[in-house]
């Protein structure tokens, strides 16, 4: 652990290299700590395996917003919450096969298994699916704008564009 470590607390939100990889911390599950590359790759180690890594350090980046409070997303109405939180299972199915994320029992639908198929073809057909559920506007670059405002902002971000989209859609109608 470098001296900038030191002291550190795992949090989500957080980003560290480990095995000279850049990863952003999404989760932690005991003593589990999920992580996601800029490249949509994703690991769960255990936190003393990620902190033993010879390379491991904090990136100190001041200029990246902290994920959220989960406050924030209830000061969003209740339609966007809700469809925030449509999008986090849609996502979680898309990166680890399953609607309520890894480690959850069940398998995985055939089109979203992650050992068969790569990202691309999990989002052509997570939108698909979308599209043919009557889900506006579902194509494959909202289904990786999604992923991305959720990686980096969490539901909160994910619902605060929920938001935007009904108030567009409000305003258009009115």
């Amino acid at each position: 652990m470098t001296e900038a470590s030191r002291g550190w607390r795992a949090e989500v939100g957080a980003h560290v290299v480990f095995e000279a990889v850049t990863w952003q911390i999404v989760a932690l599950v005991g003593q589990a700590v999920r992580l996601v590359a800029e490249n949509g790759t994703t690991a769960s180690v255990l936190a003393a395996h990620l902190c033993a890594d010879p390379g491991f350090r904090v990136v100190k980046d001041d200029a990246r917003p902290k994920v959220p409070q989960w406050g924030l997303f209830e000061g969003i109405d209740a339609a966007a919450r809700e469809r925030a939180l449509a999008w986090q299972r849609h996502i979680r199915e898309i990166e680890y096969g399953l609607p309520t994320g890894p480690g959850s029992p069940g398998a995985p639908r055939p089109q979203f298994d992650p050992e068969r198929h790569s990202l691309a073809e999990r989002e052509r057909a997570k939108a698909e699916e979308l599209a043919a559920l009557g889900w506006a506007k579902a194509s494959v670059p909202t289904v990786r704008r999604m992923r991305a405002r959720y990686r980096e902002g969490g539901l909160w971000r994910a619902g605060r564009r929920a938001q935007a989209a009904a108030d567009e859609s409000d305003r258009a109608r009115g």
